[in-house]
């Protein structure tokens, strides 16, 4: 069968306050996601053998329809946007090929609805007979040739669900995962990923920082291990979740502790697959992707820490308390410096301070401008010029660096890293 696979993806954003399908989500423009997915589904129906697929993008936008031709998609300029989303419907369907069986349209702003599902609609809607398949509660939807002139005749902004709601019996419906569906509509849609590593404070800052955004949905999670979070400082803590319940309570707003059961007490990291759709359900998360043994600074084994892809900021926590101390009693993982581990005793001084977070800061291979630097425990230095002087070497590094004491300035993770 014919089909043709129509990506519509020529909205202002007036809700949003800016274009947003150009707003970088996961290191790449927002619309690029759905577009990637179309693509492969395209790939897919193709190798099943029984589809030839066309994928058209209709763009108000140059640099979008530069991209997509750059894949090879076909693409038409959309002047007509101000009409609604109606105008990429009708002139994506003038654009495909004039055989075409099947339309699926497509909308840009809806970043994770995957390949599979795409294919299991266009699958799904062929075996069952109807002339409009749809997802339950959202977009994508297809037409069967028949309904082509109705789709050219389209006016205003509801799209393609002015011709299902005339014709009920003609529909066939199919479930997809909520997580899928979701779309960007408002920046605070936008979903936000915070790591937190380091040492010397990085629970408490964990905590802090779920604390303020929990007017949203919270995940508060980890990468690696973590004492749980329990109520009341979290909203529920799920451990060893199904799939069923995580989605559901991850889209609450509040903070959810999740992860997997673990020795000593501890809470490991989620399944791939569920923390990849509970990431993407939260509005925020916030993990520890690190562990420090409760010591003041850290070196990183190979492997740590364990960033997600599409983190926003990674806060790099430093204990203040370490100064002084031996080495061996206040860095975790010492002997990764071969020199530390032949001298154990010697003291921690703002060298070996300066060395901890510097290798902190590398390891977690970010560009500095997502980067954020804490040096806490503030209240136990005896002369604050040393922490001052830190904060000046770290600052000429090109990072954003601040001293402090999260137990006394509770605030101070609000104000800083969510602005």
């Amino acid at each position: 069968m014919k089909l043709a696979m129509i990506y519509m993806a020529s909205g202002f954003g007036r809700r949003f306050g800016s274009n947003k399908l150009l707003v970088p989500l996961e290191g790449q423009p927002l619309y690029q996601h759905g577009l990637r997915h179309l693509l492969e589904a395209a790939g897919r129906l193709e190798a099943s053998g029984g589809f030839q697929t066309s994928v058209i993008v209709a763009s108000q936008y140059e640099e979008i329809l530069e991209y997509a031709r750059s894949l090879g998609a076909g693409t038409v300029h959309n002047p007509y946007s101000a009409e609604g989303i109606t105008a990429s419907i009708r002139l994506g369907t003038k654009g495909a090929p004039a055989d075409t069986e099947l339309y699926l349209y497509f909308v840009a702003d809806q970043p994770y609805l995957s390949a599979e599902s795409v294919v299991r609609l266009v699958e799904g809607f062929v075996a069952s007979g109807c002339g409009i398949g749809s997802v339950k509660k959202g977009s994508p939807c297809i037409f069967a040739a028949k309904y082509r002139e109705e789709l050219l005749a389209l006016t205003g902004d509801r799209g393609g669900r002015q011709i299902i709601r005339r014709h009920p019996e003609d529909i066939w419906e199919m479930e997809v995962p909520a997580a899928e569906l979701r779309d960007i509509d408002l920046p605070e849609d936008m979903p936000f990923r915070i790591a937190v590593i380091g040492a010397g404070g990085k629970t408490t800052a964990v905590k802090q920082l779920a604390a303020a955004g929990a007017e949203r949905s919270v995940l508060l999670t980890t990468t690696t291990h973590m004492y749980p979070v329990e109520p009341p400082e979290c909203r529920k803590l799920l451990l060893n979740p199904t799939a069923e319940e995580l989605m559901e309570e991850v889209k609450k707003p509040g903070i959810l502790c999740a992860g997997s059961g673990a020795e000593n007490g501890k809470m490991g990291i989620l399944p791939d697959t569920l923390l990849e759709q509970a990431v993407r359900a939260a509005k925020l998360t916030v993990y520890e992707a690190d562990g420090a043994k409760r010591l003041p600074l850290k070196l990183h084994r190979p492997g740590e820490p364990v960033i997600l892809a599409g983190t926003d900021i990674c806060l790099v926590v430093a204990g203040l308390s370490a100064l002084g101390k031996p080495v061996g009693e206040a860095v975790h993982c010492y002997e990764r410096n071969p020199a530390w581990a032949a001298e154990p005793e010697k003291p921690v001084g703002p060298e070996k301070f300066l060395y901890c977070v510097l290798e902190n800061v590398r390891s977690c291979e970010l560009p500095a401008d997502r980067i954020r630097v804490l040096l806490n425990q503030a209240d136990c230095l005896t002369d604050a010029q040393v922490g001052e002087q830190l904060v000046c070497a770290l600052r000429a590094k090109g990072l954003d660096c601040r001293m402090g004491s999260l137990q006394r300035e509770p605030e101070l993770l609000r104000t800083w890293v969510f602005t």
